[in-house]
């Protein structure tokens, strides 16, 4: 699991643009609506963001 701060060293992408792909917007379903990936409350307002094994499967599926 990894947190925004984490996953925007990693992709070199800032937060907002992270929280938006992960969260969606009122247009468009975000990677935690597809079912993509999971977010966990953690404490201080934080969150932790894994990838479920349908997005495993995606990401599988995508390198073949």
């Amino acid at each position: 699991m990894k947190d925004l701060t984490e996953l925007s060293s990693l992709t070199g992408y800032g937060k907002p643009l992270l929280s938006y792909h992960i969260n969606g917007s009122e247009d468009s379903k975000g990677l935690l609506q597809l079912g993509l990936v999971r977010v966990e409350k953690q404490r201080r307002g934080r969150s932790s963001i894994s990838i479920t094994e349908l997005g495993k499967m995606l990401l599988a599926g995508l390198s073949n």
